[in-house]
């Protein structure tokens, strides 16, 4: 180990010295080499002998005419160097913790919320205790068109083994309907909604104005039964396309007035003799044309409202009490 010998101070009753001559420390900053059991260790495992290494210190001493606090450490700024960075890479991480919490709980929750599909067959009646969604099977979509829900949708399926055919089973599917006014969504044997005019050729029904209903009317509709004390009244909405002008087209919609398969395919059983004529009437303030049966209260009932909905029923308090769901 090297030593350090400091200078002594002379006497100051040494005649020799000056009156200037006063006592100075040596320079601010010493160093000096010093051994430790620490050093002597890696000396040693270096192949060095205990004088290999010798660690250094650094000695301040104030210099005169400054406090002694003035005298800092060079490793000072060491310190709050290493924090700055620590907390800078903290948050980097952090950052990426929450983008991807953010990013990928999402996508987590969304696919365990998912919930599969229904797959059933045969008619199944559901209320309506709130909206119903919106029905998509085939290449039609369908949405019913009432305002206020139906009391229940009755889906009907018709299938070949029943012996029956696809107009009869139709009817038949009536009998299930329990509430005021039931909703029945007619599929065919494929499971496809139909638009209203392949529904009425399913039925068999021969409509020979065709081409009224496809130019003037979307091809979706919504298909009703009204049940009173006096038996079930069937129905049928039909909804104007976008731009077509509800008082341009009443010589088109007067054309089923000559339909007469289709007049008679709306009642469920017989209304017997007709009247010899259409003749205006009103409903609930709606100009509506109708035609009265032998049957009471069977009539068949149209009009148009200034919303585009053409309702056409086959009782009167059946054509009101669906047009105030509209």
């Amino acid at each position: 180990m090297e030593e350090f010998e400091p200078v002594q101070p002379r006497d100051p009753n040494d005649p020799t010295l000056g009156a200037t001559s006063v006592p100075h420390l040596p320079p601010s900053s010493l160093e000096i080499k010093m051994r430790t059991m620490a050093s002597d260790i890696e000396s040693i495992g270096k192949g060095g002998g205990l004088l290999g290494i010798s660690g250094k210190i650094s000695l301040s001493v104030p210099r005169e005419g400054m406090a002694p606090e003035s005298n800092v450490s060079a490793d000072s700024g060491t310190a709050p160097k290493s924090k700055t960075l620590k907390y800078v890479l903290l948050g980097v991480g952090g950052a990426l913790v929450l983008f991807a919490v953010g990013y990928f709980l999402p996508i987590l929750v969304s696919k365990n919320g998912e919930k599969p599909g229904t797959v059933g067959g045969g008619a199944v009646a559901t209320t309506t205790g709130q909206s119903q969604p919106t029905a998509q099977t085939g290449r039609l979509t369908h949405k019913t068109f009432f305002m206020i829900q139906p009391d229940m949708v009755l889906p009907i399926l018709p299938v070949e083994s029943t012996g029956l055919s696809t107009m009869e089973q139709w009817k038949e599917a009536f009998r299930f309907a329990t509430g005021t006014i039931t909703e029945t969504q007619f599929k065919n044997r494929a499971g496809e909604y139909l638009a209203f005019s392949d529904f009425l050729s399913a039925l068999g029904v021969n409509f020979s104005a065709k081409n009224i209903l496809q130019s003037d009317f979307e091809a979706d509709f919504t298909s009703f039964v009204y049940k009173d004390s006096a038996g079930v009244w069937p129905g049928i909405i039909l909804k104007l396309k976008p731009g077509v002008n509800a008082l341009l087209v009443g010589g088109d919609v007067a054309k089923f007035e000559t339909e007469n398969n289709f007049i008679d395919s709306l009642f469920v059983i017989s209304p017997g003799a007709r009247d010899a004529a259409f003749e205006d009437a009103q409903i609930s303030g709606l100009p509506v044309r109708k035609l009265g049966f032998e049957g009471k209260p069977a009539e068949f009932v149209y009009g148009l409202n200034s919303g585009g909905y053409l309702v056409i029923a086959s009782s009167e308090d059946a054509f009101k009490t669906a047009l105030l769901r509209l």
